[in-house]
């Protein structure tokens, strides 16, 4: 476990694992599960701290690997620390997607809102929190709130 750690700390470029990205991976894994590395959730779709789902660990491994970084296999997804990169990797897939779309940093409340509703479907309505179920809408508030007292 210790060589495995040491390994995805020296593959992972500064931006990836920024102060920033650890932030909001941490709020996020908050709000997602209480910080419980073996969740599962939705229906057994959304697994681990993060909960995330096959399509956004894919994403991330795509990520990945145009930076040149080692990718991680789904049958890995409830090894902690892999967990910890594959979401700092979605993270920063997401902001730099999202300033490729808007040509800005996006907030780290943007960033969950594409986290949790999927980033084409964000901008398809907008970052518009008015157009999403409540219960969505109390996650980012919450994680706002989290991130937020987390500086």
């Amino acid at each position: 476990m210790i060589i495995l750690t040491i390994i995805l700390t020296l593959s992972v470029p500064t931006e990836i694992d920024s102060t920033d990205n650890h932030r909001i991976a941490d709020a996020i894994s908050q709000i997602e599960s209480g910080n419980n590395h073996k969740a599962i959730g939705d229906r057994k779709k959304a697994v681990g701290a993060y909960q995330m789902h096959y399509a956004a660990w894919c994403d991330a491994n795509r990520f990945l690997k145009s930076k040149g970084l080692l990718r991680h296999s789904w049958s890995s997804r409830l090894n902690p620390e892999v967990q910890d990169l594959m979401a700092l990797a979605y993270i920063q897939l997401i902001k730099d997607t999202f300033y490729c779309n808007y040509n800005r940093q996006p907030t780290a409340s943007e960033v969950y809102f594409a986290y949790s509703m999927g980033f084409y479907k964000s901008k398809y309505i907008g970052f518009d929190s008015n157009r999403i179920p409540s219960f969505k809408k109390d996650a980012i508030e919450r994680f706002t709130t989290i991130y937020d007292h987390n500086q």
